[in-house]
């Protein structure tokens, strides 16, 4: 919930501001302290001014310390489609189980990485397991890494 929908005296861009920092997907947050105090500096200027903080866009300021390539998946439109439908049965209660295959370096990876933001944003549980070259050997060694995270989602829950 907004910070500003519990307090009504907090500006709606202060509450953003919070959201934005407290955002659960990290390619959500500030990417550096530069930009938090940057929109931080433009809130105090507009209440000097004006007595109030009008909306403005986040992150203007934010510069990154480095070099870094968006990771953006380009081209798995239709992929993510059909999996994000597999999800949505999946709600209703059907169950459902994928493998993705294909050479080393296509992005297969990035897809499951993909979906797993948008599963996650939406209050489902995500598990993945990998087969590499290490676990050849060990059959089912992806399903086995799968349930090894759901058995540790559902420890962590019966400690909360």
């Amino acid at each position: 919930m907004p910070v500003y929908k519990v307090d009504r005296q907090i500006p709606k861009t202060v509450s953003r501001i919070i959201s934005k920092l407290m955002a659960k997907m990290p390619e959500e947050r500030y990417k550096s302290a530069a930009g938090i105090i940057f929109d931080l500096q433009e809130c105090l200027e507009q209440f000097k001014r004006n007595a109030k903080i009008e909306e403005f866009e986040l992150g203007l300021g934010d510069i990154r310390d480095k070099f870094e390539i968006p990771k953006k998946l380009y081209g798995r439109g239709k992929e993510i489609r059909k999996l994000l439908t597999s999800f949505q049965n999946a709600k209703r209660g059907k169950v459902e189980s994928f493998a993705i295959c294909g050479y080393p370096g296509v992005g297969k990876t990035s897809l499951v990485r993909e979906l797993q933001k948008s599963i996650i944003k939406e209050g489902g549980i995500f598990l993945w397991g990998k087969y590499d070259q290490y676990n050849r050997n060990t059959p089912y060694s992806a399903y086995f890494q799968a349930i090894k995270q759901f058995c540790n989602i559902f420890y962590l829950s019966l400690k909360q």
